[in-house]
């Protein structure tokens, strides 16, 4: 018989696209979940460009293929300390830009990215 999961502190950032900085308008192109105590660190990325293209039709579509990808191999490289990795991006400031943490308790940090993603990517 497994025990129940003890719920964990996780953060949770979205991922924007900001085409023009200076206009400030956005949309939420991805998801990260961070859950230090079990040194998870999890990305999700909108797949559907037809939703980028509707947002902004000059977005170029084989950078934001590459979105996800990216991210992913960026979480490998510094899998010694994803704390400095969320600290370091938090700094984009350009077309994509990664709003501050938000702090959320959960079970099981596959799953949670995925409601995540779904309430507030797709």
């Amino acid at each position: 018989m497994r025990g129940k999961a003890v719920p964990v502190e996780c953060e949770f950032l979205m991922v924007r696209y900001v085409p023009d900085p200076v206009r400030g308008e956005s949309l939420n192109v991805g998801i990260l979940l961070y859950c230090r105590e079990k040194r998870y660190l999890g990305c999700l990325f909108l797949q559907d460009l037809r939703r980028i293209r509707n947002f902004h039709a000059q977005a170029d579509s084989q950078f934001f293929r590459e979105l996800q990808r990216h991210f992913k191999q960026q979480i490998k490289d510094h899998q010694n300390d994803l704390d400095a990795f969320l600290r370091e991006i938090q700094n984009y400031s350009n077309m994509i830009q990664i709003a501050p943490p938000q702090i959320c308790i959960v079970h099981d940090p596959k799953a949670e990215i995925l409601r995540l993603y779904e309430r507030y990517v797709t």
